[in-house]
Order: structure tokens, then sequence, then C-alpha cells
């Protein structure tokens, strides 16, 4: 599965997520813009941690506030 990454919101997605509109153009599943995905090469995504997986699966997006609720929620000590 190729990871893909829109460089406006910075949400980082499955490729099958991308939204084709009546124009055939991918733009993002969050944010709508088009012309701003990436493809992640293979050496990103086979590197990023067990925590990059975690927090993309459960949806949580790149919001400190959220992320630290995350950690706390999964037994993580998050120090202020």
């Amino acid at each position: 599965m190729r990871m893909c990454r829109c460089n406006m919101c910075m949400k980082v997605f499955s490729e099958e997520d991308i939204i084709l509109d009546s124009d055939d153009i991918e733009r993002c599943p969050k944010c709508g813009e088009a012309g701003c995905l990436m493809d992640l090469d293979e050496s990103e995504s086979e590197n990023e941690d067990v925590l990059t997986h975690l927090l993309i699966k459960s949806g949580v997006t790149w919001n400190p506030r959220k992320i630290a609720n995350f950690l706390i929620s999964n037994g993580v000590s998050v120090k202020k």
C-alpha cells in the first residue's frame, strides 16, 4: 500500500483514499485541495516508526493536543 501526504494540510493517508473529482483531478481526502499531493517513497514509508503508523490508523491528525491525548489514552507518560 502506497502512502501519500498532502503538502497543504500535512495529512498522511493511503493512496486508496485520494478523491478523484469529475475531471479526474486528485484531491486530498481531508482538505480537498488539488495539486499538493505527494507520494511517500518506499524508504519513507518503511522507516516510519510504530507510533506514526498507530496515529495514522487511529485517524489522529497532527494536532499536538490530540497526539498527547492519544498517547495518554494508550498508557504513555507525557510531560508538559
